[in-house]
């Protein structure tokens, strides 16, 4: 039996581990590897290179040209099997990442057809909404490309011949358009050639059929499908580095999450280690065939253009690229040509069809309708690179150019300009924000909004739904007196939302109107990229100390920090079911849409597990909201609890109510944030005489302190990749995790001590963060703008008052008086 598979520098370690064992079981195997890259493999192992197989240079161009790299390794399979049936042996193909548990005894006897091929499935995919669904999975193919085994003879030569030479130009990423690498075509296979199609469950396991096939352990350890032994697992997809997810290839909604599965993660978690024992990860990462030709960078959407032109070539058509014939067109004169003979843009074939699909870009550029696409073609060589366009293919058409010659009503009361342009300002504040979300955003605008009505200040509201969280806070908006607009615009989002808002509501609503923008930021300085909204508001009002020294270093407008207050929960009428008892429970909530890596309870649970080793001494809640919108952070918290029965995920939206009585049944908040722009969830438990526990950094600290907290150290640590909207060259803070255990050890051993804390934290807001506080220092602000805008209107209603009188004493000095029409120093005289 002669072992095969087709390897890049990325999977040398996964190359390893599979023939490592094969030869467990099958020991003194041939093993050849299809090397595409330099690298190292096991000793014993034969090695060939993609000059070996004898490919016809023109071709080999073509689809180097056409396939990205994982695309002509799956096409360069079929040469690898054909170059092997000459030796004789029977020849197995397995992809890289497989892990081989059985012999594969069965297979001898099974090769007696000639080929052997394995389905995708053996059972139905439940019908759960979740994926891959069963067309997705239909058009991918029926059949596993990830399993062929052949014995020399005429039908294997028939079938490798036949699945060579559509690989040689339909061997792409297009399950919609009918391709879908090497797999597709073998549908056709097992009707057009004698294939016997093994249906054991035991092989080929891989995380699409996982699901249908459940793994159990032996009496022995030794894994099972439905009974049958393990013969051998796929891994595509899978890495160490991401270990809580089976596979990066699998789509959302995801049907296997890791973190439920018991026995595979276990199997993860060896083959993990086999991985890193065989050198992962890789010092080099996979070389693209080709990256440039004819100067044009082959992009994702370049090579899709090249594929499709190159299949229709092979069904004789085409329009000349590359056929190395007289006529025949490079690649950069290709794409500048028109695709059809209608084309009336002059962009050519790349980027007509990226024009078509943006309705944003057919908004801004309207002009290329009528042929002006010189506007266009400035976008394409800016910021082409996010739709794959190379741009020299921008620039080809330029030169070729030049030798030759409505938004949704987000805003819930926003009236029409005319109606807008009739309302006088007078002073109040329009608070403006996500009023109706169930989110930190929207709660602080609600409070700000509470906070200036409590303090006396006119005050009216605008709710703004732009956004993808729940919106079932109960909320009716206030309303200015009829015929009036406040003249001053309090916006509670973010700077990364302002201009959206902004340019929503339009230049009439905005006219006349002071715009305070009530933002918070979470890192030690403000991002390039949010620097336009400085330019849009007047002032901003920070939450904390910490907020206001980031962005007074941003901008020379005024940057006021105003106390942010906060809700103290309600005390319940009823506790939540599920926590009716009293075990000790240390409580956190955040928002997935926050960032995971910033809130940082994977941190947290490995505190947890510290202070607690054996579970049932407390329990840790975490609580969280949008976890759906983030399914890959979501699996990653998920897996990492998956063993500890005393760390309970909540991942559902509660209410205003539910939400207090949770507060209130815990018995210690605990965040350890890499940074915070102020630290509202901590600063409600602590309202309501709950000790809390944090990292002793940024604006938690306005209301945090030595004597009602307990706070934990940390080291400055720059921010890592990944973790948008925040620079990586910021920094945050990374807690001490040993210093946060002993610290929830602390507080768990020490009742006493929890109340004393409780009782310092709630005195401290109570004192100083409520709706009051933070209306007396706003409305204290505003009377000092309002004072100084009216004293501003008096001096140009003084200045006109003064330039008017001199006006009309001029005019009363020019004018005739008693027929003499000269001028006064003349009248009167002869």
């Amino acid at each position: 039996m002669h072992l095969c598979t087709v390897a890049a520098a990325g999977q040398l370690a996964h190359a390893s581990v599979l023939v490592e064992s094969f030869w467990e079981h099958h020991p003194g195997a041939a093993v050849t590897i299809l090397l595409l890259d330099e690298g190292t493999v096991p000793a014993g192992v034969d090695v060939l290179r993609v000059a070996d197989l004898g490919i016809d240079d023109h071709l080999l161009d073509r689809m180097s040209t056409a396939y990205t790299a994982d695309e002509l390794r799956c096409a360069l399979k079929t040469w690898l099997l054909d170059r092997l049936l000459d030796d004789g042996a029977d020849v197995v193909f397995l992809e890289p990442e497989t892990w081989v548990l059985q012999p594969l005894t069965d297979l001898p006897a099974l090769l007696e057809a000639g080929i052997v091929l394995a389905p995708r499935l053996t059972a139905p995919l439940p019908q759960d909404g979740k994926r891959p669904t069963e067309q997705e999975l239909l058009l991918w193919g029926t059949i596993d490309p990830g399993f062929v085994a052949l014995r020399p003879g005429a039908a294997a030569r028939d079938f490798v011949s036949w699945w060579q030479q559509r690989m040689a130009t339909d061997c792409f990423d297009e399950p919609r358009s009918g391709f879908f690498l090497d797999g597709r075509m073998l549908d056709h296979a097992v009707h057009a050639f004698p294939v016997h199609v093994h249906r054991d469950p035991g092989w080929d396991l891989v995380w699409w059929n996982m699901p249908t096939r459940p793994l159990q352990r032996a009496a022995d350890g030794t894994p099972t499908v439905e009974g049958r032994p393990l013969a051998f697992v796929r891994f595509p997809g899978y890495a160490p580095e991401a270990p809580y997810l089976i596979s990066a290839e699998q789509p959302e909604p995801a049907r296997l999450r890791l973190s439920e599965h018991a026995v595979l993660r276990a199997l993860t978690k060896e083959y993990a280690d086999r991985l890193r024992l065989a050198g992962h990860p890789p010092e080099a990462t996979d070389s693209a065939p080709v990256s440039v030709r004819d100067g044009v960078e082959l992009t994702a959407e370049v090579r899709r253009h090249v594929r499709h032109e190159f299949v229709a070539q092979a069904r004789g058509g085409g329009t000349g690229l590359m056929t190395g014939t007289e006529g025949s067109l490079d690649l950069l004169a290709w794409l500048m040509t028109a695709e059809r003979e209608d084309d009336q843009f002059g962009l050519g074939r790349l980027l007509t069809p990226v024009y078509l699909r943006r309705p944003d870009l057919q908004q801004y550029y309207p002009q290329v309708w009528s042929g002006n696409i010189a506007d266009f073609l400035d976008w394409c060589e800016m910021h082409g690179a996010e739709e794959h366009i190379p741009v020299a293919v921008a620039r080809a058409i330029r030169d070729r150019l030049t030798s030759s010659t409505t938004t949704p009503g987000y805003l819930e009361v926003r009236d029409d300009d005319r109606t807008e342009a009739r309302r006088r300002r007078t002073h109040g504040v329009e608070v403006t924000g996500f009023l109706r979300a169930e989110l930190g955003l929207g709660g602080s605008a609600r409070l700000a909004a509470e906070g200036l009505r409590e303090a006396g200040v006119p005050v009216s509201t605008t709710t703004y739904t732009r956004t993808s969280s729940r919106q079932g806070t109960p909320w009716r908006d206030w309303k200015p007196a009829e015929g009036e607009r406040h003249d001053t615009l309090l916006i509670c989002t973010n700077a990364d939302m302002t201009p959206t808002l902004l340019a929503d509501a339009g230049d009439e609503y905005l006219r006349g109107r002071y715009r305070i923008a009530l933002w918070f930021w979470e890192l030690d300085d403000f991002p390039d990229q949010f620097r336009p909204a400085l330019d849009m508001v007047d002032e901003i009002w920070a939450s904390s100390d910490f907020n206001r020294q980031v962005l007074s270093a941003a901008t020379d407008k005024p940057v006021v920090t105003i106390p942010h207050p906060v809700h103290a929960p309600a005390r319940p009428t009823r506790m939540l079911a599920e926590f009716a008892d009293d075990v000790y429970t240390f409580l956190f909530v955040f928002d997935f849409f926050s960032v995971l890596e910033r809130k940082n309870p994977l941190a947290l649970v490995e505190a947890f597990a510290r202070a607690f080793p054996t579970p049932g001494e407390a329990r840790l809640v975490i609580k969280s909201i949008n976890a759906a919108m983030r399914p890959v952070e979501r699996e990653r918290l998920a897996y990492v609890v998956a063993d500890r029965p005393d760390i309970v995920l909540i991942e559902r939206y509660l209410s205003r109510e539910e939400l207090d009585a949770l507060m209130w049944r815990a018995d210690c908040y605990v965040s350890l944030h890499r940074s915070e722009g102020f630290g509202q969830t901590i600063a409600e438990m602590m309202a309501i005489g709950r000790p809390a526990i944090a990292t002793a950094y940024s604006g938690n600290l306005d209301f945090m302190t030595p004597e009602n907290s307990r706070l934990v150290d940390y080291t400055l640590v720059p921010v890592p990749p990944g973790c948008d909207p925040y620079p990586e060259t910021s920094s945050w803070a990374e807690p001490d995790i040993d210093q946060a255990a002993r610290a929830m050890r602390e507080l768990k051993d020490d009742p006493e001590l929890g109340r004393q804390l409780g009782e310092r934290a709630a005195s401290t807001i109570a004192e100083g963060f409520t709706t009051a506080t933070q209306g007396q220092v706003a409305a204290a602000r505003l009377q000092e703008l309002w004072d100084m805008q009216d004293a501003r209107r008096q001096a140009r209603r003084e200045r006109k008052q003064r330039k008017a009188a001199a006006q009309q004493l001029k005019v009363e000095a020019e004018s005739p008086s008693g027929g003499d029409g000269g001028p006064w120093w003349r009248r009167g005289r002869d």
